[in-house]
């Protein structure tokens, strides 16, 4: 299932977390920072959401999740060439992965650090 919560428009995230409480968790603290949030629970969820509506200016992306995982999903999105410039923040507790993303944060991080992150690819 896809949700879309919106706020004082800053700046458009996809999140794409499987965790219910860890996803909600950040929609809300992202939306109260300004941001318009869309959620998917697993990588083809995200890439059906992408081919469907208005592109994200980055994308939050776990890695360990059911259907289609973070790495799975990272390889789809650099191979289509419509989706391969979005910048991609990846959040989680797996230490070691093959997945090339613009910056990496690992489970639990500083919530601080995610908007560093996000800022220095929204306007």
């Amino acid at each position: 299932m896809i949700s879309y919560h919106a706020n004082v428009v800053r700046s458009r995230i996809l999140l794409v977390e499987d965790d219910d409480d860890t996803r909600e968790g950040l929609r809300d603290y992202l939306a109260d920072e300004g941001y318009t949030i869309a959620e998917a629970r697993n990588g083809q969820e995200a890439l059906d959401w992408l081919h469907q509506n208005a592109l994200p200016d980055v994308i939050i992306l776990d890695v360990m999740m059911p259907v289609m995982n973070g790495i799975e999903f990272r390889r789809a999105q650099m191979n289509d060439p419509a989706l391969a410039h979005i910048p991609v923040i990846v959040v989680s507790a797996a230490s070691q992965h093959n997945l090339s993303a613009d910056h990496y944060l690992r489970k639990p991080f500083d919530l601080q650090l995610l908007l560093k992150a996000i800022q220095s690819h929204c306007q």
